[in-house]
């Protein structure tokens, strides 16, 4: 590894869909431990080590492989990562993609939980999922329904009974993440 930090050397990925090429520096040391801006790749070693294709944390069906990670406007940050209004149509667009190519159950949970939330039912009138990705998809519909609608006191009573980052103040040095 500290021989590619140190070279930089030019990327080449050959896959089944395309070829991609990343003639950029690699983010380290010399880069201040900073990607590059636009196209660039990430060499994890752990996930290496480990005989990974992917981060457990990442929703792939059994039996797949992720072969390139997309990325769309984000509703919250710029392209540079910078804070923005709520960008409803990036919103929109996005929820239309994961209706057409995500998951029907995190979808249908996000969609229940939007529902109960404009009805002002109470956070115990749902089972909490079992599943790590349910329950990331529960606290992802609630700060979705945040950003979305503003705060309010069942949304507040809603996040403290799900979502353990909620009292965390937001790092204004990662806004939206």
């Amino acid at each position: 590894m500290p021989a590619i930090l140190k070279t930089h050397p030019h990327r080449v990925a050959l896959t089944r869909i395309g070829r991609v090429e990343v003639f950029q520096k690699i983010g380290g040391p010399d880069t201040g431990g900073v990607s590059p801006v636009g196209p660039h790749t990430h060499v994890l070693p752990q996930l290496l080590r480990a005989r990974r294709s992917h981060s457990a944390n990442t929703p792939i069906p059994e039996g797949l492989v992720p072969v390139a990670g997309l990325h769309p406007e984000s509703p919250i940050m710029d392209s540079l990562g910078a804070d923005r209004d709520f960008d409803r149509a990036a919103f929109d667009a996005f929820q239309h993609m994961l209706v057409a190519w995500g998951d029907p159950a995190r979808h249908n949970l996000k969609a229940e939980i939007w529902y109960m939330l404009a009805a002002g039912d109470p956070p115990d009138r749902i089972d909490p999922p079992t599943d790590r990705f349910g329950r990331a998809a529960l606290r992802v519909a609630l700060r979705q329904a945040e950003r979305r609608d503003g705060a309010s006191d069942l949304l507040l009573r809603w996040r403290a009974a799900f979502d353990r980052e909620s009292n965390q103040s937001e790092d204004a040095d990662t806004p939206g993440h």
